[in-house]
């Protein structure tokens, strides 16, 4: 006959009410505290790993993230959104103005910036794309 184990609980563990922290199988609270002597449980920073699949696929979303994290530049970024607008547009002529060296200045800037710890935008170094009916300074004024 085969012998069964018994696993008891231990002592002065009881039922989270609902709402609150529960203990997970590492002995932490889901709030980051050690359950026996209420410590905080420091954790360290995991490296920023970026998205999976090309950049130029990435939601903006995902992108910020990336670059506020330093998973990947501002300026990697953008060439890669070069690179792909290089290898469609021909077919496609969607962007009639290529401003990809203004947009390669910039990403450097905002490198430059995050680099320097300053106050980031939440879309900070994320490169967009323009319709022709908008205005931009030293650009063509678009007529309807």
């Amino acid at each position: 006959m085969a012998k069964k184990t018994v696993v008891k609980r231990k002592n002065g563990l009881k039922k989270a009410a609902p709402g609150k922290s529960t203990i997970r199988s590492t002995g932490r609270t889901s709030a980051g505290v050690n359950a026996q002597n209420n410590k905080a449980v420091s954790r360290k920073s995991a490296k920023a790993r970026p998205p999976k699949g090309p950049v130029w696929q990435w939601s903006a979303l995902q992108t910020a993230t990336a670059i506020r994290s330093g998973a990947i530049s501002s300026t990697e970024v953008v060439e890669a959104h070069i690179a792909r607008m290089r290898d469609v547009n021909p077919k496609l002529n969607a962007v009639v103005v290529d401003l990809s060296e203004e947009a390669l200045r910039g990403s450097k800037a905002a490198d430059n910036a995050r680099a320097k710890q300053r106050e980031l935008g939440p879309l900070h170094g994320v490169p967009i794309t323009t319709r022709k009916m908008s205005t931009m300074r030293g650009g063509p004024t678009p007529t309807v």
